[in-house]
């Protein structure tokens, strides 16, 4: 298996996969406690809230990744779609593909947040207003921004996977 995993290039991916989750975490909180606090605090990175975030964050990247792994590997028509993807992919411009990872992640993390905070509510008067307050409305921010900045080193380390494997 282990063979396996390094001849399909996902340890590569993994990096970058793990180098966005990082980076999300650390522009969620930085971007959701300065617009809550009205102050840019550097030191809010590295509070002990942050850093259970990013370890929650970690544990859950690794298990979900490991589960997309053995999936993965155990697809047979994996290579085939892979090779298509990548020919479709590398004449199209890096900033293209980002960028649509970009709205894909970013519309993701939206409406999980919205519906996190749907169900979190604890009285359905007023309900979009209540969805919609002004502590809501910096989550779906830092959610949205976060998501953006974890889809730019995932889109790059999935380009360049597919470049190792597939372009001859």
């Amino acid at each position: 298996m282990w063979n396996k995993i390094k001849q399909a290039k996902y340890l590569l991916l993994g990096q970058y996969f793990f180098l966005g989750i990082i980076l999300a975490v650390f522009v969620y909180q930085f971007v959701t406690q300065s617009l809550l606090n009205q102050s840019i605090d550097l030191r809010l990175l590295f509070d002990k809230e942050t850093i259970g975030f990013l370890i929650a964050c970690l544990v859950g990247g690794i298990s979900g990744g490991v589960v997309f792994i053995i999936i993965s590997l155990n697809d047979k028509t994996r290579v085939k779609r892979e090779s298509n993807n990548w020919v479709k992919m590398k004449n199209a411009k890096i900033s293209s593909v980002i960028f649509k990872a970009m709205f894909a992640f970013s519309m993701g993390a939206f409406v999980g947040m919205l519906a996190k905070r749907a169900m979190d509510m604890e009285s359905y008067t007023n309900f979009m207003t209540s969805l919609f307050s002004s502590e809501n409305i910096i989550s779906y921010i830092g959610a949205v921004v976060a998501a953006c900045v974890f889809a730019i080193p995932l889109s790059i380390g999935a380009m360049k996977r597919l470049k190792l494997l597939y372009d001859n």
